[in-house]
């Protein structure tokens, strides 16, 4: 088994693709755009993307609470939203995001069910 990464050489059309998305319907929001070879890969990031986000906009909500009421910024919890009867692939985090299934139940002791469907 062998992994190589080489995360300076670009690919032309996935560059232009990059750009284009950017510049079109992710124009003011994003800054980024990450290319995966599948569909795991694809929730894992989105979700790891989505808690960054959200654990910014928290630390951001209790900065600005802490500096009105310093005892007012207790941590909130995430709650990821999916789709019932759904399957968003093999790794813990697309599986954890999804309803058990004969998909995930069973697949690994660390399945956890997480979130509202």
């Amino acid at each position: 088994y062998g992994h190589v990464l080489f995360p300076e050489a670009v690919h032309e059309p996935a560059l232009d693709l990059a750009q284009a998305l950017l510049a079109g319907v992710g124009r003011g929001w994003a800054e980024r755009v990450f290319f995966s070879d599948d569909g795991s890969t694809g929730i894992e990031v989105a979700l790891k993307m989505a808690f960054r986000t959200a654990q910014r906009r928290q630390m951001h909500v209790q900065q600005r609470s802490a500096a009105l009421a310093p005892a007012n910024h207790a941590a909130r919890s995430v709650i990821v939203v999916g789709q019932a009867d759904s399957y968003h692939g093999d790794t813990l985090g697309a599986m954890d995001s999804s309803p058990r299934s004969v998909f995930n139940a069973g697949q690994t002791p660390w399945y956890t069910e997480r979130g509202v469907f």
